[in-house]
C-alpha cells in the first residue's frame, strides 16, 4: 500500500523550527523584529472578530521632507512594502492569524507562558485585514503555527536572520520625539545655560554613549528647536 501523505498547511512552531533548523525562541524572535511571519491558531475561540480592510498604499508623497527624513521614510516604506508582499503570499486557514510584533515581544519574556491578544492580521481569498477580538483571546507559546508557504519562503531566501532590526522611526515619531526633545530643552535652558552647557553636562553625569557625542548631540538639539519653532 502507498504511504499516505499530508499536505499541511501550517504547523506547530516547534516543528517549523525543526525543519529550517533553529530554534523556536530564534523564530519567535525573528517574528517580533519583522523577519518572518508567526501565526497564532484560535480556530473557533474568537467569540467575536472584527475585520477591517487593511490599507496598503505604498509610494508616499516625499517631495517636502529634507533628505534624512526621505531616506527614513524610504527605509521604512521598504519594511511595510516587504511584509505586504509576505502577507499576501501566505493565506490563512479558518482560525489562523499573523500576530503583531507588540504580542511575539512579550512571549518573548520568560515570564510570560500566556498573554492575551486584542488585534492580528489576516490574508485570505478575500483579501488583506487588521483584526480585532472583542473579547480578548489567551494565547500560549503552545498556539503557535508557521505557514507550509512561510517555510518554503524562508528555505528559498537561504534561513532566517535573528539580528535585532527594530523598523526605522516614521516621520509623525520622529517629529513627536524632537518636539519632546525640544521642550524638554527649553526648560533646561531657561535662564540658566545654553545648549553647549546642557550637553556637556548631559555627558558630566552620564557619560558619552557609543555613536551618540557631543556634534551629534548638538544636531539633534538644533533640529529639536526647529521642529518645536524655537528660534
Amino acid at each position: 500500500m502507498e504511504q499516505f501523505k499530508v499536505a499541511h498547511s501550517y504547523v506547530a512552531l516547534d516543528k517549523a523550527g525543526a525543519l529550517l533548523g533553529v530554534s523556536v525562541d530564534d523564530l519567535i524572535h525573528a517574528g517580533a523584529f519583522n523577519q518572518v511571519q508567526i501565526c497564532v491558531n484560535i480556530y473557533a475561540r474568537g467569540r467575536r472578530v472584527g475585520m477591517e480592510r487593511l490599507y496598503v498604499a505604498l509610494d508616499g508623497d516625499c517631495i517636502d521632507f529634507d533628505e534624512q527624513d526621505r531616506g527614513e521614510a524610504q527605509a521604512h516604506e521598504k519594511i511595510f512594502s516587504e511584509w505586504i508582499q509576505r502577507l499576501k503570499s501566505n493565506n490563512m486557514p479558518a482560525g489562523i492569524y499573523e500576530l503583531t510584533q507588540d504580542d511575539l515581544r512579550r512571549l518573548e519574556l520568560p515570564e510570560n507562558t500566556r498573554i492575551e491578544i486584542g488585534e492580528a492580521f489576516k490574508a485570505n481569498e478575500r483579501g488583506l485585514w487588521e483584526v480585532e477580538f472583542n473579547p480578548l483571546v489567551e494565547i500560549s507559546r503552545s498556539d503557535l503555527v508557521m505557514l507550509t508557504t512561510e517555510i518554503k519562503r524562508i528555505t528559498k531566501t537561504k534561513g532566517v536572520r535573528v539580528t535585532s532590526m527594530d523598523k526605522p522611526l516614521t516621520i509623525r515619531e520622529r517629529t513627536s520625539y524632537l518636539n519632546i526633545i525640544g521642550a524638554m530643552l527649553a526648560q533646561l535652558t531657561n535662564g540658566k545655560k545654553n545648549d553647549t552647557g546642557v550637553i556637556q553636562q548631559a555627558i558630566t553625569e552620564y557619560g558619552a554613549k557609543p555613536g551618540v557625542s557631543e556634534r551629534k548631540m548638538q544636531e539633534v538639539f538644533a533640529a529639536a528647536k526647529r521642529s518645536l519653532g524655537a528660534s
